[in-house]
């Protein structure tokens, strides 16, 4: 295995552990968390045309929606809402969060 592809598969590990963790720990916080906030991604999917995890978090939130521990959750929900076939990814955009330092994050698409 070349050095690049051993980069990206444990960059993938990393990430994929890191939300689970998120995930996990957001479920124990306030259980059922996860399917709820799929709710909120299904909903956000049927009226916008592209979007980001942070927008659909917002979204959420602005309803009244309980935050997770960790924002990071949320990459779990929309990983699961792509393997459900709610949305799929169409390629990436920057995050409007300051705090960020400009970082890029999945733009998503409905289905």
């Amino acid at each position: 295995m070349d050095d690049q592809l051993t980069l990206d598969f444990t960059a993938r590990v990393l990430r994929d552990a890191g939300i689970k963790l998120a995930a996990d720990h957001a479920e124990r916080e306030s259980p059922g968390w996860g399917e709820l906030a799929l709710g909120y991604v299904k909903e956000y999917a049927c009226y916008h045309t592209e979007f980001t995890g942070e927008d659909c978090r917002m979204y959420a939130e602005s309803r009244g929606f309980e935050a997770p521990p960790h924002k990071r959750a949320w990459g779990s929900v929309l990983l699961s809402a792509a393997r459900r076939r709610i949305i799929k990814k169409i390629g990436t955009r920057q995050v409007q969060n300051p705090r960020a330092h400009m970082a890029i994050a999945t733009l998503w698409k409905g289905l």
